[in-house]
């Protein structure tokens, strides 16, 4: 599976937008910097659903993928 060429940077906001999610309330205190929330939403990996910032499901796949690099 081709990664989606994000910055270590980038890898990381989705990796922390994705555990914030595992806490009731800590997205309402998530900010990524406009300059990476960017370049995901751009390559589909978060997006806006409800007023609140999700991860997409190729988006949790590319974290995964990451993870198992390591």
């Amino acid at each position: 599976m081709a990664g989606h060429d994000l910055t270590d940077e980038q890898a990381r906001w989705l990796s922390n937008l994705l555990q914030s999610g595992r806490e009731r309330g800590e997205r309402d205190k998530f900010v990524i910097p406009d300059v990476v929330h960017e370049v995901l939403a751009e390559k589909g990996l978060i997006q806006w659903k409800r007023n609140a910032l999700e991860i997409t499901l190729d988006g949790i796949k590319e974290v995964a993928r990451r993870r198992r690099r390591l």
